[in-house]
């Protein structure tokens, strides 16, 4: 999870402030973030070249795990879709699932 863990709490940092700067709490902040699970999946897990294609149950797992820590990154998941447009591979061909999840800024820290 290399890049939602990095990603997703800063973008929650620079929600949780004003304009100024300044801490702000506002419970109608909210994050769409497109988790893309072939840079999210475990070193060894991805096949083939150019980010590699992963199999529907990686997908999965990975996607859920992502959204399981979301709220250790100060987000409440409010859903998960996957995303319409597709990854790309080499060639040409369909690329793996990328899915949008929304949620909204919680906690003050």
């Amino acid at each position: 999870m290399d890049q939602a863990k990095l990603a997703i709490p800063a973008a929650v940092r620079w929600l949780r402030q004003d304009d100024a700067g300044d801490a702000v709490a506002n419970p109608s902040r909210g994050i769409i973030t497109l988790i893309k699970p072939q840079y999210e999946a475990p070193p060894g897990m991805v096949h083939g070249k150019a980010g590699g294609i992963l199999s529907d149950a990686l997908t999965t797992e990975v996607v859920e795990q992502v959204l399981a820590q979301m709220p250790d990154w100060g987000i409440k998941v409010e859903g998960c879709i996957p995303s319409p447009i597709r990854g790309s591979a080499a060639g040409g061909k369909p690329g793996n699932q990328e899915y949008l999840a929304w949620g909204r800024v919680v906690g003050d820290s």
